[in-house]
Parts: C-alpha cells; sequence; structure tokens
C-alpha cells in the first residue's frame, strides 16, 4: 500500500505536506523546492540558484547572471563592467584593469566577458 495508508497519496516533488491529517500538498514557494515525493517542507535555494515555485530543484543562474542570496525566485544580469563566465554564480566579477565592457547593437545583454581596452589615454 502506499505510505502511510491505502487512502494516502504522498506529495510529488516540489511539494509537501508539513502536518498530520493533511488534505492537500502544498507547492514550495518561489526560492525553494523540494527534490524528492514525500517532502515535510521545502529547501531554500543557495546563492547561486533560484526556483519559481513548485519545482524539484533549484536551477542554476545562467552564464551573464548571478544570485546574490539565498532563496531568490530570479537571477539578476551582471551590471555593466562585471560578468559571469560561468553558470551558478552569486556574484560578478568586475572587469580587470586594462579591459572594458560596452555593449552595442550587436550584443545582446548577457555579456559575459571583459573585451581588452582599446580607448586611448586622455
Amino acid at each position: 500500500s502506499p505510505l502511510g495508508g491505502p487512502n494516502c497519496t504522498v506529495c510529488s516533488a516540489g511539494r509537501y505536506s508539513d502536518q498530520a491529517g493533511s488534505t492537500a500538498c502544498v507547492a514550495c514557494a518561489p526560492g525553494s523546492a523540494a527534490n524528492s515525493s514525500g517532502a515535510t517542507g521545502c529547501v531554500f535555494c543557495s546563492a547561486g540558484r533560484f526556483s519559481v515555485g513548485a519545482q524539484p530543484q533549484c536551477t542554476a543562474c545562467l552564464v551573464g547572471q548571478f544570485a546574490a542570496g539565498q532563496g531568490l525566485s530570479a537571477c539578476s544580469f551582471c551590471p555593466l563592467g562585471s560578468f559571469a563566465g560561468t553558470s551558478g554564480l552569486a556574484s560578478c566579477t568586475p572587469c580587470p584593469a586594462g579591459t572594458q565592457q560596452s555593449l552595442n547593437v550587436t550584443q545582446s545583454a548577457v555579456v559575459s566577458y571583459c573585451l581588452e581596452s582599446t580607448e586611448p589615454w586622455p
């Protein structure tokens, strides 16, 4: 018989029940996840990861994005002048001295690198 008896249904991953006698499973809130069925609670996403809610696992931020804290429901784009060259980062790295980062119409808003500066010194 299923866990808990013949008429009890196990909550699916991404949902939980934290009380005996529950009549419904609850979706994990944005910024958290439950990675197994039968969960009694959800776990906050760690820095560098996010969840939109009701998810079995948190998702790593994409290249060019970051999530600075835990329990976030979305990642942010790195500010201009910094980059995130790999996925799942909690912060962006500033462009090093001698490099720059500027957008033009041929580049997307997700920039994961810095270019050698071609600007002359004043």
